[in-house]
């Protein structure tokens, strides 16, 4: 899954891969990161939003799905992507 930009508009029409990266994230203290480089927060800190991202999928499997980060601004990507693995038995 990727995620949807938090200001889509600004993320479209921004050149600058730096601040497109910022209009990417969600997450208030890694955009401030982003910017100044303080606090430094580490790519790994997007697991929480993945973990966020993936409810909806335990939601519809009725149990807990695993989810992996694949892309992250926080890593210097321009956005940021998520695998989320479907339960054993669910896809046939």
């Amino acid at each position: 899954m990727t995620k949807f930009p938090y200001a889509p508009g600004d993320y479209l029409k921004e050149t600058d891969p730096l601040m497109k990266r910022y209009y990417m994230c969600h997450c208030p203290l890694a955009r401030a990161s982003i910017l100044t480089g303080e606090p430094e927060v580490s790519p790994e800190w997007c697991y929480c939003s993945g973990g966020y991202g993936k409810q909806k999928f335990d939601v519809v499997f009725e149990e807990e799905t695993e989810v992996e980060v694949l892309e992250t601004v926080l890593g210097g990507d321009p956005q940021c992507r998520f695998s989320v693995k479907i339960p054993e038995g669910v896809a046939k």
